[in-house]
């Protein structure tokens, strides 16, 4: 003889269904991570192989002279032009101050001229930037009483 033991509770039901349509969400998400995962991985191909053409549409520039029109089909597809280094040249007007000075008073801008030296402009400028001059002018100066 056979006994089946019927169970028409309803919480229990409910609960069954709970933990059958939790372990479906953890189905899911697993499948929508691995998708993202996979879909990340064409991302960076993707772009490995964008870099690697723009580097061939470089070189394929500068070996047929292509000048500003390469760098103008760059720009309007977002692409990376081609790049060099550069050193330039620029004259900077700074404003620092330079003390232990001493001059007679009523003095005119030739005697604070004869005091300052390139070696008191240079070491008040290393005192601020730690940088090297290559030449100087006094344009305007104030004392201090």
């Amino acid at each position: 003889m056979t006994m089946t033991i019927v169970n028409h509770d309803p919480a229990v039901t409910l609960h069954t269904d709970v933990r059958e349509e939790v372990e479906e969400l953890r189905r899911m998400v697993a499948v929508r991570d691995e998708e993202i995962t996979r879909l990340e991985l064409c991302r960076s191909a993707a772009e490995t192989r964008i870099e690697e053409i723009n580097d061939a549409a470089i070189e394929w520039a500068d070996q047929n002279n292509l000048c500003g029109e390469f760098e103008r089909f760059c720009d309007e597809y977002g692409l990376r032009g081609r790049l060099t280094d550069v050193t330039a040249t620029v004259r900077v007007t700074l404003t620092v101050p330079v003390s232990g000075l001493t001059v007679r008073r009523g003095c005119d801008r030739h005697d604070v001229e004869a005091e300052i030296s390139n070696s008191t402009i240079v070491d008040a400028l290393r005192e601020e930037f730690d940088v090297e001059i290559a030449e100087w002018t006094v344009s305007d100066w104030d004392t201090e009483d």
